[in-house]
């Protein structure tokens, strides 16, 4: 893929060995790479790959802050963003820029995501998000499109963006060089909403991309948006996150404010009741309010939706595309002393 076309953009932070493993994928693959790093110490391995990709430290900076950093780097006219433990695959990301470029009403698009894990010298792999592998978010009007991402929940981290989308999208986010969402789930809903609202998405039926299930990450660890809406310490960033995705719909659909948030809300507790039902009737705050910490840290991996289909029964080569799984599963084994 001529990297003339496409940017990859790898968030780091505190996984060397994870990045290490990623950057010699993307390298083989020719792909322009930004990588923003916010880990305390540079990148150990950064002498094997400078004259391949631009590197910026960035220690100790949140999530959103450390992409708007990086912004003015991208010169290509679409943009992805990969974790460091996982794969996005070259062909997929040209095969989604292909439908971009014919469909200018779209701003993004995706494909099938699998999981991996390696244990014991064994890989094994799932199907995430399998509700969604038939999506199309194809309506003309955003609150649609909005209700329809809530109700059937995948992120927009990781999809392919137009640039100018991209950068628009990070840049709402700021205020005098500062974030107003730093919580990790909140963020993520932000941009999927955001998106959604600002046009149509794509979800491909292709093998698109390898997430690695690794325990204790830092979004598994970050506070769920039960928890968001019933603590005090978040009045602020819920606010900001309302008001800005109410104004990005009211100028999209031309509606009033108040309408705007109220159906901002509505997309809200559509998505917060599937995670647990009855959550916004009295009781149910009640009960979320008063949790203590430890049975929130035990209901956090019950609640959190991943949607992964039983390994036993999936391998991504059941895909279309799913041979380009074996380039995956090659930096996997080469670098397995990663999991020692």
């Amino acid at each position: 893929m001529p990297d003339v076309f496409v940017t990859v953009i790898i968030p780091e932070h505190k996984r060397p060995h994870h990045l290490k493993r990623l950057l010699e994928y993307y390298c083989a693959s020719g792909i322009r790479t930004i990588v923003s790093d916010s880990s305390e110490a540079v990148f150990p391995f950064l002498h094997e790959f400078e004259d391949r990709i631009v590197y910026r430290h960035y220690p100790g900076m949140p999530l959103a802050e450390k992409l708007y950093r990086i912004l003015p780097l991208i010169k290509t006219p679409f943009v992805f963003m990969c974790a460091n433990d996982d794969f996005i695959v070259p062909a997929a990301v040209a095969n989604i820029i292909d439908h971009l470029r014919q469909n200018p009403a779209y701003n993004s698009g995706q494909g099938i995501f699998t999981d991996f894990s390696f244990r014991d010298g064994k890989i094994s792999t799932a199907i995430r998000y399998a509700s969604t592998t038939n999506i199309d978010l194809n309506m003309h009007d955003a609150g649609e499109r909005m209700q329809t991402l809530m109700s059937n929940y995948f992120q927009y981290y990781y999809c392919v963006f137009r640039s100018s989308v991209f950068q628009q999208v990070i840049t709402s986010v700021m205020k005098d060089d500062k974030a107003r969402i730093r919580n990790l789930v909140l963020l993520e809903l932000y941009i999927s909403i955001w998106s959604a609202i600002d046009g149509k998405h794509l979800i491909a039926p292709i093998y698109y991309a390898s997430r690695e299930n690794i325990p204790g990450s830092a979004a598994a660890l970050t506070d769920t948006m039960l928890e968001i809406l019933t603590k005090k310490k978040y009045e602020s960033e819920l606010a900001d996150f309302y008001g800005m995705l109410a104004n990005k719909l009211t100028s999209t659909n031309g509606i009033f404010m108040p309408e705007a948030v109220a159906s901002v809300k509505e997309a809200i507790q559509i998505y917060v009741e599937r995670l647990r039902p009855g959550f916004f009737s009295p009781a149910g705050r009640m009960i979320q309010k008063f949790k203590n910490l430890s049975n929130i840290r035990r209901l956090r991996s019950m609640l959190r939706p991943s949607q992964v289909a039983p390994a036993s029964n999936f391998s991504p080569l059941s895909l279309k595309g799913g041979d380009q799984w074996h380039e995956v599963e090659k930096y996997i084994l080469l670098h397995q002393n990663i999991y020692r």
